[in-house]
């Protein structure tokens, strides 16, 4: 069942995939985080982290390309500087069905 679970168990990152179904698990820090998603339209999602942040987007953004191009940026990144630029405010900034994590 596609969702993601965010909690404070430890976890090693791992990756698999079953049938149509992505599995992925990280941790940050003390947080720990894992998701089950569907294989399509994976490149409008995000699970990632970086050193500042952990990231889990999931659904379709509609105007990811329109924001990458005036970003100059790839999807993950994109999303960092609107973070940056926005703050709580950034899912107003993207079109489209998701929900997510930061």
């Amino acid at each position: 069942m596609p969702g993601f679970i965010f909690y404070n168990r430890k976890i090693t990152a791992s990756t698999t995939i079953k049938d149509n179904l992505l599995h992925e698990q990280m941790s940050f820090s003390e947080m720990f985080a894992e998701r089950h998603t569907l294989n399509k339209y994976l490149a409008d999602k995000l699970f990632f982290q970086n050193d500042r942040y952990m990231v889990i987007l999931d659904g379709v953004i509609l105007n990811k390309n329109v924001l990458c191009k005036k970003f100059k940026q790839d999807w993950a990144n994109t999303f960092i500087l609107l973070y940056e630029k926005y703050g709580v405010n950034t899912p107003s900034e993207l079109s489209g069905g998701f929900c997510g994590l930061f």
